[in-house]
């Protein structure tokens, strides 16, 4: 390749990711929901930052245009980055670089075009879109105020847990569902997240609190990919409860619905779980809820609701 041609790649690429970055910046403008949940936010970077990104590099040849899809790994520090979703954003920024392709015959073209938009619109669809509006709060029974529902074609019912591995201290595979027919309070966290850190002593007292409950467990899941950290952590802290280390970041804040941690859940003792307040945050309602199994799992098994005001 001639120097030129590296010149437009290293151009498409800085192109590529500034519109990732200006998008993901609207998106938090507009105040979406959850923006890290939402899966056609990174597909709508990829389409639009590779076509453009395309464009520049109109004269350079087919196989080196593959080149640019060095700009995904922009995604890995939004956490948009993990399998398998890659493969649907290597697959969009594939036909997004192959539109502005003239070699390529209109009618192809026209159907690559045609794909993106249907692998847009199902991702778009396929999750709530929620507005934050001024006031936006979540009250003691997880429902949203001061929010516009744009659109929430999912089945109103009770979520079910995922079977999902994680490890304990001693490398052994341990997954939520193990501990059925008992209510549980998780924590996801890491020892590298400050307010996760700041929670850990209002979390140990709610523990010591409720040590001598015999229907309430806790149990901490690490979402450290340093091992070693957590172990130390552990090691040194003793802290109560069960505590877990995930093996695949990404995987679990896609798998749980994680926008940010601290990240709390309750586990009704059938296996279902609702986002739940942080230690620091708990009111004595949700203590009671905590004591409580029928209160409890009522709360886990009543949907989300939005409110206006």
């Amino acid at each position: 390749m001639k120097v030129e041609d590296f010149r437009r790649l290293a151009l498409g690429i800085l192109v590529c990711v500034a519109i990732f970055g200006g998008i993901f910046m609207l998106a938090r403008f507009l105040q979406i929901h959850q923006i890290r949940t939402l899966k056609w936010i990174p597909i709508l970077m990829t389409c639009v930052g590779f076509y453009f990104a395309a464009r520049i590099n109109r004269k350079t040849k087919l196989p080196a245009l593959l080149l640019l899809l060095v700009g995904l790994f922009a995604f890995v520090p939004l956490r948009f980055f993990y399998i398998p979703f890659v493969f649907v954003l290597i697959l969009c920024a594939v036909l997004a670089l192959l539109l502005s392709r003239k070699e390529i015959s209109i009618k192809i073209r026209s159907l690559f075009l045609i794909s993106l938009f249907g692998i847009f619109g199902y991702f778009l669809f396929s999750q709530p879109l929620i507005i934050r509006k001024k006031g936006f709060s979540v009250d003691e029974m997880g429902n949203l105020h001061n929010v516009n529902v744009l659109w929430d074609f999912r089945e109103s019912s009770p979520i079910k847990l995922p079977q999902y591995m994680f490890k304990n201290i001693k490398g052994k595979e341990v997954q939520l569902s193990d501990f059925e027919g008992k209510n549980i309070y998780v924590t996801f966290w890491a020892t590298w997240c400050g307010p996760c850190m700041a929670e850990k002593p209002k979390l140990e007292e709610i523990k010591e609190m409720f040590k001598n409950n015999e229907n309430l467990i806790f149990i901490d899941i690490s979402l450290d990919a340093n091992r070693s950290a957590w172990e130390k952590y552990v090691s040194e802290k003793n802290p109560a409860g069960i505590q877990l280390n995930s093996t695949n970041d990404r995987q679990t804040r896609e798998t749980f619905q994680i926008a940010g941690i601290p990240h709390n859940i309750v586990i009704s003792k059938d296996g279902y779980y609702k986002s739940f307040s942080r230690p620091s945050k708990i009111t004595e309602n949700q203590l009671e809820m905590l004591k409580n199994p029928e209160k409890l799992e009522n709360y886990v098994k009543t949907t989300v609701k939005y409110f206006k005001e």
